[in-house]
């Protein structure tokens, strides 16, 4: 029977995953990590708002859900082939971070235009106002390593890792980047957060369809998310982005993306590898 049943086809590959699932373990792992907040939470108060523990914890429970979904979808395959850790021309993995770090300004003026309209809760005000609360080099460094860093290399696992690879089993590729993407966007739990990460997870499953590999899609994640701390880490504060920024910009980010899909295009590594995928 044909459909989201043949998860058992290749098995020596890994499986098929449905979309339905794909979701269900998305939840989940929102679920999970939360868990694991409210537990340490308990255990100390204050931890809910230490970064240290909120990276920790987002860590752990995708460790978890890397290693369950590598023993049911692909518990013969190669852990690298599974999350694509392949090769890619070095000219792709500087344009996809330029491309990431160019998107930023744009990203970040949406989300002011959407925050400004719907604003958060003064407890999430608050929260979020203790968590960005950091004066002295050593607490720049650490946020700027959490949510710059960590915190984008793991969801880039799982997302265009492990989700993706199971997506695109079978399936044309624009059905795995469009579900990893939308998969990304909902895993915020919060829908004004919805159309940025919907653009950026777009970006990242496009770049990991293309090339075959989760090094560009990474790296285009990490330059989003980490250009707009860089004036944090050098003591400046936020900097706000204008209109003509954030156009001129996401113009740029466009012609990166273009310069890459002409190189993959004519990258015989990048064409066995989604070969592989398939």
């Amino acid at each position: 029977m044909q459909g989201d049943h043949d998860d058992l086809d290749e098995p020596q590959s890994g499986r098929r995953m449905s979309f339905l699932a794909a979701a269900g373990w998305t939840v989940g792992l929102g679920l999970v990590a939360s868990v694991v907040m409210e537990l340490t939470e308990s255990a100390r108060p204050g931890a809910a708002v230490d970064l240290v523990n909120l990276v920790a914890c987002r860590v752990v429970a995708v460790s978890v859900f890397l290693f369950v979904l590598l023993r049911i979808y692909a518990p013969d395959a190669s852990v690298r082939d599974v999350l694509g850790v392949r090769p890619v021309s070095p000219l792709v993995v500087g344009l996809a971070a330029v491309a990431g770090a160019l998107l930023s300004p744009g990203i970040s003026l949406v989300d002011d235009i959407i925050y400004k309209r719907f604003p958060l809760s003064p407890e999430e005000t608050d929260l979020l106002d203790k968590m960005m609360s950091v004066t002295s080099r050593g607490e720049r460094l650490v946020l700027f390593a959490s949510f710059g860093l960590v915190i984008p290399l793991f969801d880039e696992l799982f997302f265009r890792g492990v989700v993706f690879r199971g997506l695109r089993r079978g399936r044309a590729e624009g059905l795995a980047v469009l579900g990893s993407a939308m998969l990304y966007g909902l895993s915020h739990m919060d829908l004004r957060a919805l159309p940025t990460s919907l653009v950026l997870g777009l970006l990242a499953a496009w770049l990991r369809g293309r090339s075959g590999s989760i090094t560009p899609a990474v790296l285009a994640s990490i330059g989003a998310n980490a250009a707009p701390l860089v004036p944090v880490l050098l003591g400046k504060g936020e900097v706000e982005m204008g209109g003509r920024l954030a156009v001129g910009t996401a113009i740029g980010a466009g012609v990166c993306a273009w310069v890459i899909a002409i190189v993959l295009a004519r990258d015989g590594r990048a064409e066995q590898a989604r070969l592989s995928d398939a």
